[in-house]
């Protein structure tokens, strides 16, 4: 199948293929050799692998083909160079550091003429062939950027057979475009062979400001003439990459935080706002949500507080009433006929109106029984003697449970019938399966415990 590209690619082809572009700037980086050349729409970095492949990258775009460089300066790990065009004065700074695997790094500020709206901007990767082919060449995208998460391209070149590189876009760097632009930076970074890389979110109706320069780039590329054999190899190549981008992104200064004293307001609001709490057959029990009366109280809320705040008598020495409150509410979610701990108090589950799947008397979220039993036995491996009996005493039916589903737990299940009440967490995608991790460490906290 004939690979597909954009307009903007195959325009840039033609560029490349027929213009003779005047290099600006050339670097030798161990075997790699990096030239900076301008088309009329674009400044290119063409990265060349010593086994003939090549890569464009694009660091600046003016969709009406009038770039011009107005000057440049070498600096000691690169060239900055200054661009003048119909959208605006545009700045790039370009920089190479290391030999045997380089890392290339591009930074390009805009400053606008006039308040500018950008319904479309092209990728800034393309992988060309001989004399513009785009089918000469052959690779593979292994990872990419997914939604809000890092703006990322890990790949390979296969035909030919020149080595890898991981494409990073700090998207940091992008928040003044999208805070302007309301627009967000999810999804950015992506595309297919041979045409990918960053393209800037488009604009609807939130322009960049005239006059006013900002980033719209800074993008990392770590390169390696290794094509991975296998997915040890691989694996091992994308920490081997990232690591060497991560260590050169810009870092915030350190902020302190005056952590003792936020941690003594919030300790005070917890124990004493009246909505935190309900009171229950005599004990006092953390509400799941602040004022949230009509749910029963769990039993993972009550460990989930605990703990944390024996951590913190433990580093500071000081003495909470409120832990002691906690603990004589545990023994009251026992169930003595089923021999376990139970997700809701067992004395309020008449509170449970069924608005949810799970909030139904004796339904059991898989995760919600392993979470305070491994809750339990942080407790009794510290000595807590309700803590090691309410563990133990539960510890034969999490067994049960285990064998019963052959350790691939349903999303919900009936405590007293073991009935399935959702088995899956989408049509396909199996129960809960991060259930078996928190089971084997419950286990392991068994056995360290007798």
């Amino acid at each position: 199948m004939e690979k597909a590209i954009s307009p903007w690619a195959a325009t840039a082809v033609i560029h490349l293929a027929n213009g003779d572009h005047p290099v600006v700037y050339t670097r030798d980086c161990g075997v790699f050799k990096f030239d900076i050349y301008a088309t009329p729409d674009s400044l290119w970095v063409h990265a060349k692998w010593p086994k003939g492949g090549n890569i464009l990258f694009r660091a600046a775009y003016s969709p009406a083909n009038d770039i011009e460089i107005d000057r440049t300066k070498e600096t000691e790990e690169g060239i900055e160079l200054s661009l003048s065009s119909a959208v605006g004065d545009i700045k790039v700074s370009i920089t190479f550091r290391g030999d045997d695997k380089p890392i290339l790094r591009y930074t390009t500020t805009l400053k606008p003429r006039a308040a500018l709206l950008i319904p479309y901007w092209p990728r800034d990767i393309i992988i060309p062939g001989k004399d513009g082919n785009l089918d000469g060449t052959a690779g593979k995208i292994h990872a990419s950027q997914v939604g809000t998460r890092s703006g990322f391209i890990y790949a390979s070149m296969t035909r030919p057979k020149a080595g890898s590189f991981f494409y990073l876009q700090n998207l940091t760097a992008l928040a003044d475009y999208c805070q302007q632009t309301e627009t967000s930076a999810g999804n950015v970074v992506g595309g297919q062979w041979p045409e990918m890389g960053f393209a800037l979110p488009p604009t609807a109706e939130k322009p960049l400001e005239a006059g006013k320069e900002i980033i719209i780039s800074d993008a990392f590329i770590a390169f390696d003439t290794e094509v991975p054999a296998d997915e040890p190899a691989l694996i091992r190549q994308y920490f081997d990459l990232l690591a060497a981008i991560y260590l050169l992104l810009p870092r915030p200064e350190t902020n302190y935080q005056p952590w003792p004293e936020i941690l003594d307001k919030g300790l005070k609001d917890l124990i004493d706002s009246p909505g935190c709490w309900v009171q229950l057959k005599g004990n006092q029990y953390f509400n799941a949500y602040v004022s949230d009366y009509d749910t029963p109280p769990e039993i993972m809320v009550q460990l989930a507080v605990l703990l944390p705040l024996l951590d913190y008598v433990e580093w500071s020495g000081a003495e909470l009433e409120v832990m002691t409150r906690i603990k004589e509410g545990l023994p009251a979610f026992y169930d003595e006929k089923i021999g376990s701990i139970m997700r809701w108090l067992p004395a309020a589950e008449d509170q449970l109106e069924g608005e949810e799947e799970q909030k139904v008397p004796k339904v059991m979220d898989s995760w919600y029984l392993h979470h305070p039993l491994l809750n339990l036995s942080r407790l009794a491996l510290k000595g807590d003697k309700v803590a090691t009996k309410l563990f133990l005493d539960s510890l034969e039916f999490a067994i049960k449970v285990a064998h019963h589903f052959k350790y691939q737990w349903p999303v919900f299940y009936k405590m007293d019938t073991l009935e399935v009440i959702k088995a899956e967490t989408a049509e396909g995608k199996g129960g809960e399966k991060d259930v078996a991790g928190i089971y084997c460490h419950v286990m392991l906290q068994a056995y360290e415990l007798t």
